[in-house]
């Protein structure tokens, strides 16, 4: 395994702060404060979606795709497994969503790509995208494939090693 000294802790989520009812009824009042739509792919990710029985502090690095090898970019299944290879572990669903509550100050402009952990999943993966662009704060939930590609670029949202063992 890599060493991973040179990954730094970008940011602190907590999980465990809200039970699942009121987490998902959380997102869906902040996606309508916001004028979002709930989409189908965010109700499936919502229903999958399990919380921490206890609170907890997770500290996240995010990284370039660049940083991890894919200077060119990479198919999203090859960057997360080169990312576990690292020590880092993809985020739950819970940390993707308290990422986007909790992301208070996230400055204009930055796009985040959160790869989540799914269970039986064949083929595909869900992606939270996490960016404040000039209406706001957004926030996207998609099932892609893991051939799907992300340019060099893009900033991947992983858990730091030691975190949730």
């Amino acid at each position: 395994m890599t060493t991973l000294k040179w990954f730094k802790v970008w940011k602190t989520i907590f999980l465990g702060t809200a039970a699942l009812q009121v987490l998902r009824q959380l997102i869906i009042d902040h996606f309508e404060s916001n004028g979002w739509s709930i989409t189908e792919d965010l109700r499936k990710i919502l229903s999958r979606t399990k919380v921490s029985p206890s609170q907890a502090s997770v500290d996240l690095a995010a990284i370039p795709l660049s940083e991890l090898g894919f200077k060119a970019g990479g198919a999203i299944g090859d960057v997360c497994k080169e990312a576990q290879r690292r020590g880092l572990k993809l985020c739950t669903h819970e940390m993707g969503l308290q990422l986007r509550l909790q992301y208070k100050d996230q400055p204009r402009g930055e796009w985040l790509s959160v790869p989540v952990t799914q269970e039986g999943s064949k083929g595909t993966i869900d992606m939270f995208t996490i960016v404040n662009v000039r209406h706001g704060p957004r926030f996207r939930a998609n099932e892609e494939k893991l051939a799907q590609f992300y340019h060099g670029h893009a900033i991947f949202v992983f858990v730091l090693p030691s975190q949730l063992d």
